[in-house]
């Protein structure tokens, strides 16, 4: 049987400080989702469209909305992702607009959800590794780790 791939959601603050970095491209930043067959990234149409509202609405001067919005069928093609349909209706984040990402890891069966949002991070028991169900949420540091180790047990 092969190996289970790791299901990693990654919030929109990741994807907006990967799509303004001038060092790394979102194709570097993707690829260990590309080469080594070991993750599946998961998205939502909410997700790409909160992408999107936050680049028109903060980044309007460097990123453009349409483009973030032609990810979705690009996504949907790609062997490496898989689309989630939210059903959960989840309400334990401080946030109410962070709910969505939450619902998308339980019905996406996420193992990693990676944030930069302290409302998603403080979640689970105090002094804890944050966690909501069977998803670890871990910080974009914690997640260059997590690649790093994949690929030195590959290497």
């Amino acid at each position: 049987m092969p190996p289970t791939k790791l299901r990693v959601i990654l919030d929109t603050n990741i994807w907006i400080s990967r799509l303004l970095d001038p060092k790394e491209s979102v194709g570097d930043f993707l690829r260990p989702f590309l080469t080594t067959g070991q993750f599946v990234l998961l998205f939502s149409r909410q997700l790409i469209d909160e992408i999107a509202l936050v680049a028109e609405r903060d980044f309007s001067d460097r990123l453009d909305p349409d483009d973030i919005r032609a990810l979705f069928p690009t996504l949907q093609r790609a062997k490496w992702a898989e689309r989630v349909r939210i059903r959960s209706v989840v309400a334990v984040c401080r946030d109410p607009k962070d709910n969505y990402l939450l619902a998308m890891a339980k019905d996406g069966r996420a193992d990693f959800l990676v944030a930069r949002d302290r409302d998603l991070l403080s979640l689970g028991a105090p002094r804890k590794p944050a966690r909501f169900g069977r998803t670890h949420i871990i910080t974009l540091g914690e997640w260059r780790k997590l690649q790093q180790a994949f690929a030195d047990a590959d290497g």
